[in-house]
């Protein structure tokens, strides 16, 4: 057993669950110790968005990086707290797995950072009619990155948690893994993120939705914790 200080506040805990179902990545120490880094990264047009979210993760520290499109990068600090998820995470077979545990640990916000991520939204009516008032149209998401179980999870969770209808299917030359959401799910499920969309996100969301992020950085004290910890080297000490 080792101790371990432990830093993230279950805002910050949201921010990684979301961005792990989108860009995020997470990457195990590679000389087998406890610290695991979060790993942000996002197109010259996403630089505002990319900002914020390192906000909300202000007290890790992060270098930052730029590559010769524009992409943002942002690497933090190894969280030894972060290691058991890496591990349920990147399970095998080059996919992310989902667990139905991960899946009930979300909340709107986390459900936000991913649509702001990997999310689009397509308008198809601007409210002209009464039927539509506020605009319509459809909210859909890349899934090809997550295992084929856990997109069927997803849709399951989407449905019994939210009460929104969900499909995955295959589309387009590469058969990339696409999840659906119908007419009236899009729109309620715009109403429960809308809170949580950074200002340079809105526009993914209908007219009648932005303006309405409040979302302030939340820090906690860091705590030490007892953790497993691997065995590296065993030897005498000199006296």
């Amino acid at each position: 057993m080792a101790t371990e200080t432990h830093r993230l506040s279950e805002q910050q805990w949201q921010v990684v669950l979301g961005s792990l179902l989108g860009d995020g990545n997470l990457s195990p120490n590679r000389r087998g110790r406890s610290g695991v880094r979060f790993r942000l990264g996002h197109g010259a047009a996403q630089r505002d968005y990319l900002d914020w979210k390192v906000s909300l993760l202000g007290n890790i520290d992060c270098s930052r990086r730029e590559n010769g499109k524009g992409a943002v990068f942002a690497d933090f600090t190894p969280l030894p707290e972060l290691g058991e998820l890496q591990r349920a995470v990147y399970f095998g077979g080059g996919k992310k797995t989902i667990s139905w545990e991960y899946l009930k640990a979300l909340t709107p916000l986390a459900l936000a950072i991913w649509f702001m991520d990997d999310g689009t939204f397509t308008l198809r009516s601007k409210g002209l009619q009464a039927r539509t008032a506020g605009g319509s149209g459809r909210v859909q998401f890349c899934i090809e990155a997550l295992s084929e179980g856990s997109r069927d999870r997803l849709v399951s969770y989407l449905r019994d948690t939210w009460g929104l209808a969900t499909a995955w299917r295959r589309v387009g030359t590469n058969q990339k893994a696409v999840l659906t959401f119908d007419t009236a799910s899009s729109r309620r499920f715009l109403e429960l993120v809308a809170p949580y969309v950074h200002e340079s996100m809105h526009y993914k969301l209908l007219a009648d939705l932005r303006g309405a992020c409040e979302v302030r950085p939340e820090f906690v004290t860091p705590v030490r914790r007892t953790v497993p910890a691997r065995i590296l080297d065993i030897h005498v000490k000199p006296k």
